[in-house]
């Protein structure tokens, strides 16, 4: 099963790019959310500004995706070529 399905996101990838930056900006959307609520922080926070972990999703998603922009712009929009199975 996990070789099978490691092979249909394999192909997914290929075929639709997009999926790697979708699954990025989820990373980020997750990473985001995690920061205002981890045990550290959320003393800090405010208990009525439960609004504020929605908006640091997003702006970790967003964080992702402009640094992503800006690595493959620096790069020269040059992406390594997949290998050839």
């Amino acid at each position: 099963i996990i070789v099978w399905g490691s092979t249909l996101v394999l192909k997914l990838m290929d075929r639709f790019p997009i999926v790697i930056t979708i699954g990025a900006m989820l990373l980020g959307w997750i990473a985001g959310g995690m920061l205002v609520t981890d045990p550290f922080v959320a003393p800090y926070v405010p208990a009525d500004m439960e609004w504020l972990k929605y908006v640091a999703s997003v702006l970790g998603a967003l964080l992702v995706l402009a640094l992503g922009k800006w690595a493959s712009a620096r790069a020269g929009g040059k992406e390594t070529p997949a290998p050839s199975h």
